[in-house]
Parts: C-alpha cells; structure tokens; sequence
C-alpha cells in the first residue's frame, strides 16, 4: 500500500488515502478481491478518525471504539494488479450511537470512480461491549460543515467514465454487495438506536 493523506479543503472531516494494488490482493484474474475493498476503506478511515484527533491511544482512553455493523459497496469497475486506487472518506451522518461513513474510490490514472461505499460504524464502550452515546465533542470534530443535525451528507455525484468496462453478474445487474445484514431482533439495542 502505498500511503498518502491528503485532507481535502471545504468539506470538514474528509480524508483521501492513496493505494497500490499488490499481487497478492488479486484473484487469478489479477483483479482485487472485494475484501481488499474493505481494507482499503477501513485503513482510511482510521486514519481519517486519527487525522481529527480520534486515533487508537485516544479511543483507549475514553475506553470506546467503533464496531462496523452495516457495509454497503457498489462496484463499478474492477480494480487490478498494479492499479493505484484513492480512497476519499467522511462522515456523512451521526445518531446516538451510530455514525455513517461514506466512500469515494478512484482509479488514481483517470479520476474514474471505480467504487461509491458506506458503512455504518456502532460506538462501544469497551468494558461492556454495549452501544454508548457519541459525546458531542466527537460529533463536533467530524461534523461536515453543512451538516444540520440528523441530516446526511451522502455520496457526491459519481464521476465515473461510462465507457469504462462495470462489472456484472450473469443476470446483467451490476454488482452491489451487502455485508453484515442488520438485525431485526428487536432487543437488539443497535436496531433500536
């Protein structure tokens, strides 16, 4: 992985992370493996919390950290061996105990989104592993700035080239991938939040 932050101007809280796809990433047909999709996206948004004042040690003291509880991934073209990849990240909306981040990824060559995310994270106390209210001092430290409370801060317009190859499954659909359904139990307390 090649690692380059870069903080991007006017839009609070948002971070890009620069890539290299590595061989052992990719399948057989040298395109990435979509875990490697989360990894990416999850290294950036480590970074993107740390990048704010919110790193490991600083989790580890409040005694709270992020559980990722719902992934959300379009894929619109495939990543491949020696392709560079820019993961762009923010938060896009915070509740009591949850918070979404969104995703941006593009092919570092042409700008082509090559994949649009979210993910919505569960914050945990430590201790008892239970959901725990975001202190409106974290909320403050991501917040979007033209976010109101409760509004979202979704994807931006996708600038992906349409003559670029999307990857499809048999029945032509392109390839969308939900990962961790969430519950429908309704003592679930992160359902109820």
């Amino acid at each position: 992985m090649s690692e380059s932050l870069k903080p991007t101007k006017g839009e609070g809280a948002s971070l890009e992370r620069t890539f290299r796809v590595r061989a052992y990433e990719c399948d057989p047909y040298d395109h990435v493996n979509h875990a490697n999709y989360l990894r990416y996206m999850q290294e950036a948004a480590f970074d993107a919390s740390a990048a704010v004042g919110y790193g490991v040690a600083r989790y580890e003291e409040l005694g709270h950290h992020w559980l990722i509880r719902e992934t959300d991934i379009t894929y619109l073209r495939p990543l491949v061996y020696g392709d560079t990849v820019i993961v762009k990240t923010w938060v896009g909306d915070f509740r009591r105990v949850r918070s979404r981040r969104m995703y941006e990824l593009r092919l570092a060559s042409s700008g082509d989104t090559i994949a649009t995310a979210s993910t919505e994270w569960v914050y945990l106390n430590t201790e008892t592993l239970r959901p725990a209210t975001i202190p409106p001092e974290m909320v403050a430290a991501f917040r979007h700035p033209d976010l109101a409370v409760g509004e979202r801060h979704d994807l931006p317009v996708e600038r992906h080239n349409p003559d670029a190859p999307v990857r499809r499954v048999d029945d032509g659909v392109p390839r969308h991938c939900g990962v961790l359904a969430p519950s429908l139990d309704p003592r679930d307390p992160v359902a109820e939040a």
